[in-house]
């Protein structure tokens, strides 16, 4: 249900439907899923061009389709993950950094499902920032949105087309737990433990900074956003103060709950390692072109808007809308003759 992406405390988290629908034992089982989807999508083009082989215009022999690997898609991915937070400084003022968290997680989300041979994207990011408004409550116009956002002019249209599809990819769960939140609770609780020396707001900052790098990665998918929070705060900690945090998490949190003390130990082991692992950031410009190239050439057609079978099945639908019209004008038109008629009695 509802907004609400700035983040919530643990107890929130686990009666979640992020909890319950959208996390996964390992990286491993959630790589399985997505690359399921990918090869169900190169299927999927397969199939649509053998179908239309009939066609000389429907593009490439099938064979001869240099089809992306799942890496690359992958690499395509994080690409528009990583232009979010730049494409939210557009706006004036910016869109809340909460948007822009939100926005992150549902392209991630997104793409579990669905593949960049669908929907590339370069299509979906811009689909995804204005879904992420919608639920934080910021209110703009789909115009405005496209106008403002600088979005090519078929983005419109695009958003219009594809919302539904989206919002089923996403399960209709728009809530998303950011890290942030709970980062803070952290911050001001281990402050207050470790008083009066306390905790330098540096730390904060530079715990932050490192949490928007690893919200691009899969780490919210395998572990809660309170122990991703807390991971980045020990990260981000110089040595000296490491020391201290680790008094702070041994003496009041484990201490707190002593069962799951050995489970926090361990995830706050594994999430730097699971974020290490992590295809990050854009690709460089040569290599972006490269790629989007690539997906030009070998993504569904049946989707494509520059693709023949595109305008084919556009023009068939147009002229399937426009003989319905018709019949229904004509419907009409005998119905009023036939009431001009009996009221005249004629």
């Amino acid at each position: 249900g509802g907004g609400g992406g700035g983040g919530s405390d643990g107890a929130m988290f686990h009666t979640s439907t992020q909890r319950q629908h959208w996390h996964f034992d390992s990286v491993d089982a959630l790589d399985t899923r997505r690359r399921a989807s990918h090869i169900a999508a190169v299927e999927q083009v397969r199939v649509v061009h053998s179908a239309d082989d009939s066609d000389a215009e429907a593009g490439p022999a099938v064979k001869a389709i240099d089809f992306l690997t799942y890496d690359e898609s992958r690499e395509i991915v994080a690409h528009y993950i990583s232009r979010v937070s730049e494409f939210c400084q557009r706006f004036q003022p910016n869109l809340p950094t909460r948007v822009v968290a939100v926005a992150i997680e549902y392209l991630k989300r997104y793409y579990i499902t669905g593949t960049v041979l669908t929907h590339p994207p370069s299509s979906i990011f811009a689909l995804a920032v204005y879904f992420a408004c919608k639920a934080e409550d910021q209110i703009i116009t789909l115009s405005s949105f496209c106008r403002i956002g600088r979005l090519p002019d078929a983005s419109e249209a695009f958003i219009r087309t594809y919302e539904l599809e989206f919002m089923q990819a996403l399960r209709f769960h728009f809530t998303v737990h950011a890290p942030f939140r709970p980062l803070r609770g952290f911050f001001i609780d281990a402050s207050a433990y470790l008083a009066p020396a306390g905790l330098p707001e540096s730390v904060h900052e530079a715990a932050v900074t490192l949490l928007w790098k690893w919200t691009q990665t899969d780490v919210l998918f395998t572990h809660p956003p309170s122990q991703v929070a807390l991971a980045a705060l020990l990260s981000a900690a110089p040595a000296e103060v490491t020391v201290e945090l680790n008094r702070y998490i041994a003496n009041k949190l484990e201490a707190a709950d002593p069962d799951k003390a050995p489970l926090l130990r361990a995830a706050l082991v594994a999430i730097p390692i699971v974020v290490e692992a992590a295809t990050l950031g854009p690709s460089s410009p040569d290599r972006h072109t490269q790629l989007k190239a690539k997906l030009q050439a070998c993504r569904n057609p049946k989707f494509d808007p520059e693709s023949a079978m595109f305008r084919r099945r556009k023009e068939a639908g147009d002229r399937e809308r426009s003989a319905k019209r018709q019949r229904r004008d004509e419907e009409w038109k005998e119905k009023q003759k036939a009431q001009l008629q009996s009221i005249l009695g004629t």
